[in-house]
C-alpha cells in the first residue's frame, strides 16, 4: 500500500520538474516576446515596449471594444509587418502545459500505474491522427477509407494497451468495430441524401487557400463524425463485456438469456447518461453559433435545416444511435464468447 502511495506521488512530481525545467530551458516559439513597460497609451493605442529576440522592440496595440488589454509581465507573440510590429496572439503554452501536468498527476495519482496503458494508448492515438490521418488527408487520400483504416488499426492496439490483452478486451473491440462500421454506413446514407457539403465553416476556406487544393470535405466530415465516436465507444463496450464477465463470476450456472437481460438493464443506466453527455458535448462545440441564430430573425426550424446546423444534430443522432447499438450487441458477443469456467476460476 505504502509503495503505490509513493509511486502516485513521486511519478507525478517528477514529471512536473522535468516538463518544468525543458519548458525554462526552451523558447518553443521563435516569435515570443515578453512585455517590459508601456510607453505611451491613449483612447485608442497603446505602445508597448517588449523584449524580442535578445532585443527591445516597440509593439503598437489597438484596443477593441472589451478585448483583452496586454499588461507588463504578459508574453505574447508578434508579428512584423515592414518596420512595424504588432501583436498577434498571447503566448498561451505555459497554461497548456501547467493543465496537461494536472492531468498527468490526477490520472497517475488516482489510478496508479494502471493508467499507464491508457497514457500511451492516448498519445499513440494523437501520433495516428497528427502523424497518420492528417498527413495522408493533406495528400487527399480518401478521407473514408484512410480514417476506417487507421480506426481498424488504432482500435485494437488501444484497447488493448488500456485494458490489457484478454478476451473481454477482444470482444470489445469486435463490438466497437461493428458500431463504427455502422456509424458510417448511417454517416454516408444520410450526409449524401441531405445533400451535407461539409464547407460550410470558416476553416475550409482558410484550408483551401493556404494549400491550394481541392478537398474533399463530405469525405472529411464522414471521417470526423467516425473519430469522434471512436472517442465515446470504447467506455460501453468495455463496460459491457466487464458487466457479463462479472455476472457469470458470481453465479456460473446462470442461463445465457438471464445474463443478457442483466446486462442489458446495467447498460439502459449508462446509455442513458452518455446520451445526456453526447449531446451537451456537441452542443457546447456550437455554443456561439447557436447564439447567433437565437438573436436572428430566422424561425425555428429554418435555422435547423442550415446546414451547419444540421450537420451538427446528425452528429448527435449518428453518434447516439451508435453508442445505443453498442450495449446490445457487445452484451450479445460477451455472452456467447465468454468461457464461464474459465472467468469463475479467476475470482
Amino acid at each position: 500500500m505504502k509503495g503505490k502511495i509513493k509511486f502516485r506521488i513521486i511519478i507525478p512530481i517528477l514529471i512536473f520538474l522535468s516538463i518544468f525545467l525543458f519548458l525554462k530551458n526552451i523558447n518553443p516559439l521563435r516569435n515570443q516576446a515578453k512585455i517590459k513597460k508601456i510607453i505611451s497609451e491613449n483612447k485608442r493605442t497603446i505602445i508597448f515596449e517588449a523584449f524580442f529576440n535578445q532585443e527591445l522592440i516597440q509593439i503598437e496595440f489597438q484596443k477593441k471594444g472589451e478585448s483583452y488589454i496586454p499588461k507588463i509581465g504578459d508574453r505574447i507573440l508578434v508579428e512584423k509587418a515592414g518596420k512595424n510590429y504588432f501583436i498577434a496572439d498571447f503566448y498561451r503554452l505555459d497554461k497548456l502545459v501547467i493543465l496537461f501536468i494536472l492531468f498527468l498527476a490526477t490520472t497517475i495519482f488516482f489510478i496508479g500505474k494502471e493508467s499507464i496503458g491508457s497514457l500511451i494508448s492516448l498519445f499513440l492515438s494523437f501520433i495516428i491522427i497528427f502523424g497518420s490521418i492528417i498527413n495522408n488527408l493533406i495528400n487527399q487520400t480518401d478521407p473514408v477509407i484512410t480514417v476506417l483504416l487507421s480506426m481498424i488499426f488504432l482500435t485494437p492496439i488501444s484497447f488493448y494497451l488500456s485494458h490489457g490483452i484478454n478476451k473481454k478486451t477482444t470482444i470489445a473491440i469486435f463490438g466497437s468495430l461493428i458500431s463504427i462500421i455502422i456509424a458510417l454506413i448511417l454517416s454516408l446514407i444520410f450526409i449524401k441524401k441531405s445533400l451535407i457539403t461539409g464547407t460550410t465553416a470558416e476553416e475550409t476556406g482558410f484550408l483551401t487557400a493556404i494549400t491550394q487544393k481541392n478537398f474533399d470535405f463530405q469525405g472529411l466530415l464522414f471521417a470526423s463524425i467516425i473519430i469522434g465516436i471512436f472517442g465515446s465507444i470504447d467506455d460501453i463496450t468495455v463496460s459491457q463485456v466487464s458487466v457479463v464477465e462479472k455476472i457469470i463470476s458470481a453465479n456460473p450456472k446462470i442461463p445465457a438469456e438471464e445474463i443478457y437481460q442483466k446486462a442489458i438493464a446495467v447498460g439502459k443506466d449508462h446509455v442513458n447518461s452518455i446520451i445526456n453527455t453526447l449531446v451537451l458535448v456537441y452542443t457546447s462545440a456550437s455554443f456561439p453559433l447557436l447564439l447567433l441564430f437565437a438573436v436572428s430573425n430566422k424561425n425555428f426550424l429554418e435555422v435547423l435545416n442550415y446546414e451547419i446546423i444540421s450537420v451538427e444534430i446528425m452528429r448527435i443522432l449518428i453518434a447516439t444511435i451508435c453508442v445505443i447499438i453498442a450495449i446490445p450487441l457487445t452484451t450479445y458477443l460477451a455472452v456467447k464468447n465468454l468461457n464461464k469456467r474459465n472467468i469463475s476460476n479467476q475470482f
